[in-house]
């Protein structure tokens, strides 16, 4: 299901064997046939249906207007509790025949093996078939919007690559093991990147990138290039890839050299943008770009000290350092001395935005430590104002839930320790699916009937979070550490329940966790052992693991 996507009918028809044809082609079959069908102008079909005259099986030969209508109708009559089937198949390829819908049964049972097949046995263990059943879904949904250039968040109003989407697929497809998939399209990323570093944010397959100003690209392609090597190790790519991350790092050096005798809220953090496209006016400054700015100077820092390039490592982790200082030190400009949270940014300090320009505060570097009291501050207002009213749901602009966003903010909570809300915001998004019984999101939802408003479905990044989110409850990487069902809740720990990762991919090589319980809450205490065998590879710092 995705947005709905509007096509000129100049003529349509129905013949006797089910087909429906549009302008000439075939358009689709149906089974049962029709009890009656019609086509015609727009609006005199719908004038028709509403005073109740018969379809009478008209055909509708020319619609110059582009205004033409068919319809199907069925008399029914179910009793309570019944149910009817409609099997609707359609050409693969325009001009194609559409497959015998009497054949639909066995041709969904092959669809469903072939998908099975491709996504394998997951690698983690959850005692709630609910959430494993969305953590599957959502894997086949990043599968299906992987395009030849990489991964497009939609098919429709999203067919294009987004640096920012790819970066957050990418990781989520490392986690995964499909490492050669994410080798392929990383070119992809920097095929347009300027001599002077700068990495266009949007590019539109087969006319190039899109104009727009966004900063934030310049630290997703360096991150996902590390990650990539965490990953991978692999040595030969990065070498080959690495004037790109140097490039790409010594643009937001330039950037910031743009504010650096600006007054004290924007003095050296980067200049206006349009950002992440949804936080505001391209006129205003974005912390999200500056969070993204540390993480790629960071994880620059990283990769030039993994080629030897010791001279770009100390000046990228310079830069990065005199980064955090200026965007903390226009945060106080801005909000005082003591600040309440962290806003949107300086000409921004009231809007939703605040919470999704600040998720990447804690992920994928850690810019504010969790226990930074501003961090806590900040993500405690974020869920008062933004999320509570609504039940777990993330309410951002126009008013609509945005579910990818309130699951990526899910994965901040993992981080700050706070299972309530962490867990509230995936009920709700479990429950509240786009498309009912699909696991499938829109980038917008509509808060009055939780249906489709904006963007595409199912969209690509919220199948990428969700994955991401589900896995870093089981195992969330903090440094050089791994921490154990650090967003498991303790009703997955009672007895005879298990959960576990088995060769699960990590930037340390694969581990596998799993549970053992005898655990029961007695008295609101628990009683009882829990024992967690743990194998595989060795984080340097170790293993670390939080009483729920």
């Amino acid at each position: 299901a995705i947005e709905a996507d509007l096509r000129p009918i100049y003529s349509a028809g129905m013949s006797g064997n089910g087909r429906l044809w549009l302008n000439g082609d075939l358009f689709a079959r149906a089974l049962p046939l029709p009890t009656t069908s019609g086509s015609g102008i727009w609006t005199e079909m719908m004038a028709g249906i509403v005073n109740g005259r018969s379809l009478n099986g008209s055909t509708l030969p020319c619609a110059p207007a582009a205004d033409g209508m068919a319809v199907l109708a069925y008399d029914l009559d179910l009793a309570a509790a019944a149910t009817w089937n409609l099997t609707l198949t359609f050409p693969t390829t325009p001009g194609a025949n559409a497959p015998n819908p009497q054949r639909a049964a066995t041709a969904l049972a092959q669809t469903r093996a072939a998908w099975q097949a491709e996504i394998g046995t997951p690698d983690i263990t959850l005692p709630d078939g609910f959430v494993m059943n969305g953590y599957k879904a959502s894997i086949g949904y990043l599968l299906i919007a992987l395009d030849p250039d990489g991964p497009h968040p939609g098919p429709l109003e999203h067919d294009a690559l987004w640096v920012r989407d790819a970066a957050f697929i990418g990781e989520t497809l490392l986690s995964l093991g499909y490492n050669d998939i994410v080798a392929d399209y990383i070119p992809s990323l920097f095929a347009y990147q300027r001599e002077d570093g700068y990495v266009p944010a949007i590019i539109e397959p087969g006319h190039g990138p899109r104009p727009d100003v966004e900063w934030d690209a310049q630290g997703q392609l360096i991150f996902l290039i590390a990650d990539y090597y965490r990953h991978t190790g692999d040595y030969a790519r990065l070498v080959e890839w690495y004037p790109h991350v140097r490039a790409a790092a010594a643009f937001l050096v330039t950037l910031r050299q743009e504010t650096a005798v600006n007054p004290a809220t924007t003095r050296g953090i980067l200049p206006p943008s349009k950002s992440a496209e949804d936080l505001g006016p391209e006129e205003r400054h974005h912390y999200w770009d500056d969070f993204w700015a540390v993480a790629g100077l960071e994880e620059g820092a990283f990769l030039a000290d993994a080629v030897g390039d010791t001279d770009a490592a100390a000046w990228m982790q310079t830069e990065a350092a005199d980064l955090r200082t200026a965007l903390r030190a226009s945060i106080e400009a801005v909000m005082g001395p003591d600040p309440a949270y962290i806003p949107n940014g300086p000409e921004d300090v009231d809007s939703s935005a605040m919470a999704r320009g600040t998720a990447n505060s804690l992920y994928p570097v850690t810019v504010f430590a969790p226990t930074d009291p501003l961090i806590v501050r900040s993500f405690d207002e974020y869920y008062a104002r933004w999320i509570a009213p609504y039940g777990g749901g993330y309410q951002h602009i126009y008013g609509q839930l945005w579910p990818y966003g309130g699951l990526g903010l899910a994965r901040d909570y993992v981080r700050l320790g706070r299972h309530d809300i962490l867990h509230q915001i995936l009920g709700w998004t479990l429950t509240n699916q786009t498309l009912p019984g699909v696991f499938a999101w829109a980038e917008q939802v509509n808060p009055a009937t939780g249906g489709f408003s904006g963007g595409d479905m199912p969209h690509a990044w919220a199948a990428s979070s969700y994955v991401t989110l589900i896995r870093e409850m089981l195992l969330l990487r903090d440094g050089d550490a791994l921490e154990l069902f650090a967003g498991v809740p303790g009703s997955w720990l009672e007895t005879g329940e298990v959960v576990g990762v088995t060769d699960a991919p990590t930037p340390f090589g694969p581990v596998t966790a799993v549970t053992h319980s005898t655990l029961t809450v007695s008295d609101e205490a628990w009683q009882g052992d829990l024992t967690i065998s743990v194998s595989g590879a060795q984080p340097p710092d170790g293993f670390r693991w939080r009483l729920p």
